[in-house]
């Protein structure tokens, strides 16, 4: 059975720009009109004429008493904005200037004036000049010993590119702004007769760019067809238009009689296109073409194009032998395309996603969609884990096909749980060599750890979470505040929240708590803990503090991984702040948000608890919280990655420069610290912070009908109630409003 992919494929077009032959000198002058500009000795006794020999343009002078000057003009030949006019000169004697000419008044008998040249001689040396309206241009040379082709551009209304090509390469010489407009209304050859005998041999003037564009086949697609025998592609585009389709209402050039194909072999060593067949006249009413190759070979590189055989020049090549250098210049050689054949290997077309859910959710699935040419068996993996996964339950593996090489394959994880939690990835084999995807990550939301605080500083959900636990130290008899140097201590627990069965750790500013390299959040890839709390989290914990300082924090070395649960100082009385960084060339912060309650009189010292929390994501938001209220949020960033961390995660302190120096030191009361992977929500911290003080938190400071919000102090403070009735009520007396 002949199994098929069809592919449609949109080619790449060569920048380089394809030429228009407007004369390649196999006829006659008749519509060519030279004028002498220049007669330097005044006496006109020059012998000189242009004429056609051998299918190149000559100047011969069969006399030479003096320099004379010559402008050619090829009848009704402009050059629009865009465009580009070429010659190709090759010189038969040495310091003949002959090139193009382009200018913006008709040439008269002994007067230069609104015109620029661009010409060349046999030495390899390469001029231009001209003149802005009487004033002559200065001149402007170059040695370019192969040079093939002059050039002159219109870059813009009144700017112009003069130049040469050499190797192919197109150089620009000098670009020209005349202050007397240049309308480039007449275009052709400058000649600067300084000997006698045959001078120069001009060929192929053509025209490149804007509406010569209308002469070039467009539009190209490539439609492949694979089977067993190889790649069967059907070239695709549209004939050249009519350039007065707009007159005639001719939908393709009616000078076009047949076109021809030239491709590449696909070796990517030989750069010749060699003729591939004909596609015939194709008439004037639908410019859609086509050209069938079959049984090209998988993984390769083709290079295309289509000659506009053009009436009167048909020609006849021999297929695999004949190369565009054939074609007669007098036809239109099209855009060269490029189309890659069809690949034997899978090609990934979309890779598994990352999953983020809690183990309450149902079933996750990672699906990796692909293209293959033959039949395809995938195994999926766990990152760590070296045999495949199998379809049991626990897993559901399917691969499905739509019969034209198109398939999905998907890993669907039953009922995730934390053991669940890691990377996933497939390998797709169809006989080529193995193709593997990108891993996807597998993340369990969940509780990282909770310290309650009563009377330990161990986790009271270590066993599932594996959290570590802290370790009292003192800075007491240190000259300066070194964590390496610090000393074990038992900390005191005082009264908590809960003042009938609840304690807190009361940490003294030269006090804190070590939780190790082990701590949360975790700092580190999949094998050291994946989703652990920097990619995202959350932190949450009461305080009744006395300083400013470090709550929760750990940096490694220099600018790299860190977080920062802080009180910073405020000129009224402190804000909370919130750093996450990760690990790139330069440090990328997930973000640093900083924020206080706007309730009046609010002060973070007044001996009361006070619930911080901070939540965060990269890509999303790093939001900080205060009394169940946002108090700041910034736009999160994208961190490569993050390193493990080198020194232990801290509670009630920072660390600064060397990050082995303490600092930030907190005074505080710290009970109910937790620590999760995943953010959060707003009304959550809300929640507790109304369930544990009875106070409302402002979670809406803008709600609807806050402007009726007069009295924003005290238990009214951020809602419309009595109080708000009473200010407005003796605002109405005072004002004499009843």
């Amino acid at each position: 059975m002949k199994k098929c992919l069809t592919v449609l494929l949109i080619c790449m077009i060569s920048v380089s720009a394809q030429a228009v032959i407007i004369d390649d000198f196999s006829g006659g002058l008749s519509t060519w009109t030279s004028t002498v500009i220049l007669d330097a000795n005044g006496g006109g006794s020059n012998s000189a004429a242009w004429q056609v020999s051998g299918g190149v343009l000559q100047l011969n002078t069969t006399t030479y008493d003096g320099i004379e000057q010559y402008a050619m003009i090829k009848s009704g030949l402009t050059l629009g904005v865009g465009e580009e006019v070429q010659i190709k000169l090759v010189h038969n004697l040495v310091s003949q200037d002959l090139g193009v000419y382009v200018g913006g008044t008709a040439p008269q008998t002994g007067v230069r004036q609104d015109y620029i040249a661009m010409y060349g001689r046999s030495s390899g040396e390469v001029f231009s000049r001209g003149f802005d309206g009487t004033s002559e241009y200065g001149q402007v040379g170059w040695v370019s010993p192969a040079y093939e082709k002059l050039f002159i551009t219109r870059t813009d209304t009144n700017t112009f590119e003069a130049g040469y090509y050499e190797g192919g390469v197109r150089t620009v010489l000098v670009t020209r702004t005349p202050t007397t407009p240049n309308a480039a209304t007449v275009v052709g050859f400058y000649a600067d007769v300084r000997a006698a005998g045959v001078l120069g041999d001009l060929d192929n003037l053509a025209m490149v760019g804007g509406k010569w564009d209308s002469y070039l086949p467009y539009a190209p697609s490539v439609q492949q067809v694979q089977d067993i025998t190889g790649v069967d592609v059907t070239l695709n585009w549209k004939a050249a238009a009519d350039p007065n389709e707009d007159i005639t209402g001719y939908a393709v050039n009616p000078d076009i009689v047949d076109e021809y194909v030239f491709m590449s072999d696909g070796s990517g060593t030989d750069p010749n296109l060699y003729y591939a067949g004909a596609t015939g006249d194709p008439g004037t009413a639908d410019p859609n073409s086509s050209f069938i190759v079959q049984d090209l070979p998988y993984d390769s590189t083709y290079y295309w194009a289509v000659v506009e055989a053009m009436n009167g020049y048909t020609q006849s090549f021999t297929v695999g032998l004949s190369t565009l250098s054939d074609v007669d210049p007098n036809n239109v050689i099209g855009p060269t395309w490029v189309f890659g054949s069809l690949t034997s290997v899978p090609v990934i077309m979309q890779q598994p996603a990352d999953s983020r859910v809690f183990d309450t959710e149902p079933n996750v699935v990672f699906a990796c969609e692909f293209t293959s040419i033959s039949t395809a068996t995938v195994d999926w993996y766990k990152s760590g884990v070296a045999t495949p996964l199998a379809d049991d339950t626990d897993y559901n593996i399917y691969l499905t096909d739509d019969g034209n090489g198109n398939y999905v394959a998907a890993l669907e994880i039953l009922s995730p749980s934390l053991s669940d939690e890691g990377s996933y990835y497939c390998t797709i084999d169809n006989g080529t060599p193995l193709v593997t995807s990108n891993t996807a990550s597998l993340i369990i939301n969940q509780l990282l750890a909770q310290y309650d605080l009563d009377g330990t500083l161990s986790s009271a959900v270590g066993s599932a979470a594996d959290a570590p636990t802290g370790q009292g130290k003192s800075l007491d008899g240190l000259a300066e505040p070194n964590s390496l140097l610090a000393s074990n201590v038992t900390l005191t627990f005082v009264e908590g929240i809960d003042a009938v069965a609840g304690h807190a750790v009361q940490i003294d500013p030269n006090q804190y708590v070590d939780f190790g390299t082990a701590g949360y959040p975790k700092a580190s890839d999949l094998t050291n803990g994946l989703g652990r709390g920097l990619d995202e989290g959350t932190v949450i914990c009461w305080v009744k503090p006395t300083t400013t300082g470090g709550i929760l924090a750990n940096f490694n070395d220099g600018a790299t991984t860190g977080c920062l649960l802080s009180l910073a100082a405020n000129s009224e009385t402190a804000d909370t702040r919130m750093i996450v960084r990760g690990d790139s060339a330069v440090y990328t912060e997930i973000g640093t948000a900083q924020g206080r309650p706007g309730r009046p009189a609010w002060d973070m010292f007044d001996g009361a608890w006070h619930l911080v929390a901070s939540t965060w994501s990269a890509g999303g938001t790093l939001s900080v919280y205060v009394d169940g209220q946002q108090v700041a949020s910034v736009a999160g960033g994208v961190p490569d990655g993050y390193l493990p961390w080198q020194r232990g995660v801290l509670l009630g302190a920072g660390r600064s420069g060397d990050r082995v120096v303490l600092s930030e030191l907190l005074g505080s009361v710290v009970d109910n610290l937790r620590v999760y992977n995943y953010e959060i929500d707003a009304d959550v911290i809300a929640q507790e912070y109304l369930n544990v003080t009875g106070i409302h938190p402002c979670v809406n400071g803008g709600f609807v009908g806050s402007y009726y919000n007069t009295d924003d102090t005290g238990s009214s403070y951020c809602q419309v109630d009595l109080a708000d009735f009473a200010d407005f009520a003796a605002i109405w007396l005072a004002n004499g409003l009843f």
